[in-house]
């Protein structure tokens, strides 16, 4: 299939998933945003949970159904759009509940309508309606349904185990077998102008957050009000309930399906060993590549205003642009360049991948960042860093954990999140790794082709195990070890 028809269906597969996952993030959001904390909590907890599952461990868990299907396309295309649009719907209700309010009501803009029903029609008046609409509450919908769609479209690791068609699983082929002749700008040209249609949105969404907030802590910290009817809820939990069972079932399968190779494991501890190395080293390439994006956007947090902020604005909003072009896009671009340039030298060594890691992580670190910012508590982290100099040790120890718990988590957090992103992206480690660095995820989205087994399921559990287990242990100690020091 070209590339061309690839994109054109890739495209019509976006455009019908994008309003089911917008409709689905309006309805989630009063879930995710009213005022009792445990019930949003779980909330939290359940969409974070669909957003962190790989795709490759999602398309693997439905790999056998989905080949059942295969001489039934219609009901291949089907389960696997059903697959996308349940985390793009995830996706999607995310970022309208940490969305701003919206500047105009939606009472102010049926005011507006009215009174520009008397007006003399035309062109000038059309577009000072539709600059009304944008900034009411459709407004808040724009940057959640541009997420969803980007996604959708980028999506390679679904498509490709599930046999459906995509453009970004096509250009991959087509970009690896091309000839001296064929340009990869030529082959790119489609899918990125696409992709690029869809950033004004974003970026409108962008300034909105930037400069409203106040709303934008009161988004996160749940005041706005459950409203509407109340079967509301209990749809919007329904919804939910369908979405975690539909991604819980891979990983049970997973699970269940290791069990089996677990005698031999422990038998022969061989035969995991160099995948388990592969692990750690890619956790620390990921690691590193998370650090560096962590700190882009802690550099322009802390910038001097002025035309010093502009410039670093300017560069940081530049690059989460050609970010937003994904993953296999972006690494593509880097493979070329680092291949036809003055850094060649660099080409068969990790600093192409961890460039690639860390812009791509650019548009996630802002807004996590964004999140931080709006929910930081500086009155507490005040009185807490004041109590360390108090002369009783043990106020000492616990202002020490509070510290770590205000100001120190949720950047350990962020970086966590971005590292975990970077670890289980297939595109960015098969293009860019050096011969010496096998990514885990990639090692196992090749195998995931041929099948199920109990190796290659054991496989994908550790390589999902081991960088939680390492996570929730450090989490867990460290504020104890801070408690425990001597000054």
């Amino acid at each position: 299939m070209s590339l061309a028809v690839a994109t054109l269906w890739t495209l019509l597969r976006a455009l019908a998933i994008t309003p089911i996952a917008t409709a689905a993030a309006a309805l989630f959001e009063p879930v995710l945003t009213r005022s009792n904390p445990t019930v949003r909590r779980i909330a939290w907890g359940l969409i974070t949970g669909i957003i962190l599952i790989p795709d490759w461990l999602i398309a693997y868990g439905y790999a056998n159904f989905g080949l059942s299907l295969l001489t039934r396309p219609l009901w291949n295309e089907v389960l696997g759009g059903a697959l996308i649009a349940i985390k793009a719907s995830a996706l999607a209700a995310a970022v309208l509940a940490v969305s701003p309010a919206s500047g105009i009501s939606a009472a102010g803009v049926h005011v507006a309508s009215l009174s520009k029903g008397s007006a003399r029609f035309g062109i000038r008046s059309m577009m000072e309606h539709l600059g009304i609409v944008i900034r009411g509450p459709v407004g808040r919908l724009l940057a959640p349904g541009a997420i969803a769609f980007i996604w959708t479209f980028q999506q390679y690791d679904i498509p490709s185990l599930m046999g459906l068609v995509s453009w970004s699983v096509t250009l991959f082929e087509q970009w690896s077998l091309r000839g001296p002749t064929v340009s990869v700008w030529s082959l790119m040209t489609a899918p990125v102008l696409v992709e690029f249609a869809i950033l004004l949105p974003l970026m409108f969404w962008l300034a909105q957050i930037s400069s409203a907030r106040d709303d934008f802590a009161d988004a996160i910290a749940g005041d706005s009000k459950f409203q509407g009817s109340r079967h509301r809820p209990i749809l919007a939990w329904s919804l939910l309930g369908i979405g975690v069972i539909a991604m819980a079932i891979p990983v049970a399968l997973t699970i269940i399906e290791s069990t089996a190779a677990l005698p031999a494991a422990i038998k022969d501890s061989s035969l995991y060993t160099r995948f388990i190395v592969d692990i750690f080293e890619t956790l620390a390439l990921s690691l590193i590549a998370a650090v560096v994006a962590f700190a882009i956007v802690q550099l322009l947090n802390f910038a001097p205003r002025g035309w010093g902020r502009v410039a670093s604005v300017t560069s940081l909003s530049a690059l989460c642009g050609v970010a937003l072009m994904g993953s296999l896009s972006l690494s593509i671009v880097l493979a070329e360049l680092f291949r036809s340039s003055a850094l060649r030298g660099f080409y068969d060594t990790i600093v192409p991948l961890v460039v690639a890691w860390a812009v791509w992580l650019l548009p996630r670190a802002v807004l996590l960042q964004l999140v931080i910012n709006a929910t930081a508590r500086r009155s507490s982290i005040r009185e807490a860093s004041l109590a360390l100099a108090a002369p009783d040790r043990s106020v000492r120890a616990r202002a020490r954990r509070l510290l770590w718990e205000l100001r120190s988590r949720p950047k350990f957090m962020v970086i966590g999140l971005l590292a975990w992103w970077a670890y289980s992206d297939v595109n960015a480690a098969a293009v860019l790794a050096p011969v010496s660095v096998v990514s885990p995820a990639v090692r196992l989205y090749n195998f995931m082709h041929y099948g199920h087994n109990a190796s290659l399921s054991l496989r994908a559990a550790l390589c999902v195990a081991i960088p939680l287990l390492i996570y929730f242990l450090v989490d867990f100690l460290t504020p104890r070890l801070l408690a425990r020091l001597r000054r």
